[in-house]
């Protein structure tokens, strides 16, 4: 599956796109409304890893 994170104008919350790319190469059947768990379970994925891409950036992950 491959999640899209369409981000809101100011004060709004981003949207969520959902494909399954084994059955769906081109990307053309948007699954998010059928499969909310899905979302929120990849959601949730994709801001830990966001997170620690800053932690990275910050250098926190790396000793000194």
């Amino acid at each position: 599956f491959k999640l899209h994170r369409i981000a809101g104008n100011k004060g709004q919350q981003p949207r969520f796109e959902l494909y399954d790319l084994v059955a769906d190469r081109e990307e053309s059947r948007d699954l998010a409304a059928d499969q909310p768990e899905r979302i929120a379970t990849m959601s949730r994925a994709l801001e830990a890893w966001q997170q620690s891409v800053v932690r990275s950036l910050n250098g926190e992950d790396y000793t000194r």
